[in-house]
């Protein structure tokens, strides 16, 4: 926990300032809850049938049509995973699709960030086994190239399950639509959690969650070329919920622009890996289907003028810089937001999911961090010196579910914004809100006096707050 810090208020002036600070930051304001979770490793799956959204009634995968789906196993813990206990990855495909492992263009593999391939069996079920090292944020990855029965049913529902590396089991399903009309631009999938050291999501009022991730994944369909976005994605504006407090001052040195865009494969060049703030996945269709993801890190920039807050990555090998600029919405929440505008058409995006680090010095992160944190680059280790400043702060309210927001027009319908939500969830999906604010600390020191102590002049009524700030 970081020394409290004191934030001091003099004058109406002040206070009126004060007043609309605390309404839009109220988590600034209060020590965060004690009692902290167990560290260790956690499994978090999502699975996107990437090679169309909507699979074709008697599809068959081969070099002219693929119908994929890539399944992304990421360690959302703070420990490494065993070795020693091998970590199984079973996909339990709905009886109207198989797997074809036959050797298409895209093939039936699994293979890790630093592409380490491990072996799969066909099954039923498709399972693949890892004997290997996972560090918090890395990924394992499945890809299941299917065939589609002639007779499939309008929906069918794929379950995946991975366990084993001394994590606990996790598993996820996806619906996935039988249609010969393409989908049209839309989200195939928006998730936003708020996890602890152990992987369980963070409801603690006023606490600093080890992760933040929040994520889309929009409509990809079949074209005679392969599979492309059903719209390129332009302008992507992000909500978070109100209260949840991302901190720019957590790192103690700033990304500058023509750092950003320098290489990214020396260490000695581009953005100091003191001031990554977590990692970005980014999902893109090349040459005609949707590949790996690539995995790139994440930035707290010198602030665009007008934005409290930049945060930025290089797209690599594409020369394309992506900004999240930082704003405080003005309709009356005060929430947080970001816009991502003018988003190149270059790679054809799919989806991008964003991890913020909760203490972006944290050694958990060091094999994620900055250069390490690049696609292809495995095993190395970035630290930095420890920072006592949070990141992340939870509301200090006790509430329901926190929301999630997500607005984004397409390049082929430039204006026509289509917008979704969620809110967080525990494993099974059930709801879960913010608990304990009645343990939260708050000690104010006030003191009234008059402006002057002459007779029979006019005077004002001044008024000073002392309080203690932690982690902002």
């Amino acid at each position: 926990m970081n020394s409290a810090k004191r934030v001091f208020v003099h004058s109406r002036l002040g206070r009126a300032i004060f007043t609309l600070a605390l309404i839009a930051f109220p988590a600034a304001s209060l020590t965060a809850v004690a009692g902290a979770s167990v560290p260790a490793p956690a499994w978090t799956i999502s699975t996107a049938s990437t090679s169309p959204t909507n699979f074709v009634p008697g599809g068959v995968s081969d070099n002219s049509s693929l119908y994929v789906y890539t399944v992304v196993v990421t360690n959302t813990g703070s420990v490494a995973s065993d070795p020693s206990k091998p970590i199984i990855i079973t996909d339990f495909l709905p009886p109207a699709l198989t797997a074809n492992a036959s050797g298409t263009f895209v093939t039936y593999a699994a293979f890790d960030d630093a592409n380490n391939f491990f072996p799969c069996e066909v099954g039923p079920p498709a399972r693949c086994t890892a004997s290997t090292t996972v560090h918090p944020g890395e990924k394992l990855y499945m890809r299941v190239p299917v065939d589609i029965d002639v007779d499939a049913p309008p929906t069918v529902v794929n379950r995946v399950t991975v366990s084993g590396g001394g994590a606990a089991g996790a598993s996820d399903s996806l619906q996935t639509p039988i249609s010969l009309a393409p989908a049209a631009f839309d989200y195939h999938e928006f998730l936003g959690s708020l996890t602890g050291v152990d992987g369980a999501p963070e409801t603690r009022a006023g606490s600093h969650p080890y992760l933040f991730r929040i994520g889309a994944q929009f409509n990809t369909r079949n074209t005679q070329a392969g599979g492309i976005p059903s719209g390129n994605p332009r302008d992507i504006t992000g909500s978070l919920p109100a209260g949840l407090m991302l901190n720019p001052s957590a790192t103690p040195v700033l990304c500058r622009e023509v750092q950003l865009e320098m290489s990214l494969g020396e260490k000695s060049a581009g953005c100091p890996d003191a001031s990554a703030v977590g990692f970005v996945q980014v999902n893109l269709t090349l040459a005609g289907f949707a590949g790996p993801s690539l995995t790139q890190p994440l930035y707290n920039m010198v602030s665009a003028q007008g934005h409290p807050a930049t945060f930025g990555f290089n797209v690599g090998g594409l020369g394309v810089n992506v900004h999240l600029l930082g704003r405080v919405r003005s309709d009356g929440d005060y929430r947080l937001s970001s816009d991502t505008l003018d988003i190149p058409q270059v790679g054809n995006l799919s989806g991008v999911t964003i991890y913020f680090w909760g203490d972006p010095s944290d050694p958990s992160h060091d094999f994620r961090r900055g250069h390490c944190g690049v696609s292809g680059i495995g095993g190395e280790a970035c630290p930095v010196p420890a920072n006592a400043t949070p990141f992340l702060t939870m509301p200090s309210g006790c509430s329901g579910p926190l929301k999630f927001e997500i607005s984004s027009d397409s390049w082929q319908d430039y204006g026509n914004f289509i917008s979704t939500s969620t809110q967080t969830q525990d494993a099974a999906g059930n709801p879960v809100g913010v608990s304990g604010c009645e343990k939260l600390g708050y000690a104010p020191l006030n003191e009234t006096h008059l402006s002057t102590n002459q007779a029979e002049t006019g005077t004002a009524l001044d008024f000073d707050l002392d309080f203690a700030n932690d982690g902002f």
